[in-house]
């Protein structure tokens, strides 16, 4: 391998690995878009402020699904470096204790959103939310599959809409 090779090799992994470590130290931040910017003339930016910040502007009383994302920024995190990028914080739907049925399946159609989600080219601010969302529905039916949602479903209609790539146009 050669040095340029090598160079940008461990720059990936360090970026990799600086995310998993933002994600696994800071509880239910759920999704980190980072990338390299040597030229970003910015200030440094810890993440633990930000995502209180961004925590705190959600506020306790939305409802459904939702995400914000932070200014592309130096995000620095304490004992694990510093990266530009963008933060995007995720909610999930409150679910009223009279409509929650069954939760089994519910991680199984999440993982299977994400995945309709990054076929779709969905953008992170609507990737994030979606899958909570078509998850939460699974979890007012009894059973892994009877409470999953069609593409067509209302529910779903503010993820799926304005988007060329979106399958669920063509239903």
């Amino acid at each position: 391998m050669d040095e340029e090779s090598f160079n940008k090799y461990t720059r990936v992994k360090a970026i990799k690995d600086f995310s998993e470590k933002v994600r696994l130290q800071r509880n239910r931040v759920g999704f980190v878009k980072m990338w390299v910017d040597k030229d970003l003339q910015s200030e440094e930016i810890d993440v633990d402020e930000l995502f209180q910040k961004m925590k705190q502007s959600i506020g306790t009383d939305a409802t459904s699904a939702t995400s914000i994302s932070s200014d592309i920024a130096k995000l620095h995190a304490k004992g694990i470096g510093t990266v530009s990028g963008k933060l995007l914080l995720g909610t999930a739907e409150k679910i009223p204790p009279s409509e929650l049925v069954d939760s089994t399946g519910a991680g199984d159609a999440f993982i299977g959103a994400v995945l309709y989600a990054l076929c779709a080219n969905m953008p992170p601010e609507r990737m994030l939310p979606f899958p909570s969302q078509v998850a939460g529905i699974g979890c007012r039916a009894l059973g892994a599959r009877a409470g999953l949602p069609q593409l067509t479903d209302p529910r779903l209609k503010p993820f799926l809409v304005n988007d060329p790539q979106n399958v669920a146009t063509l239903l």
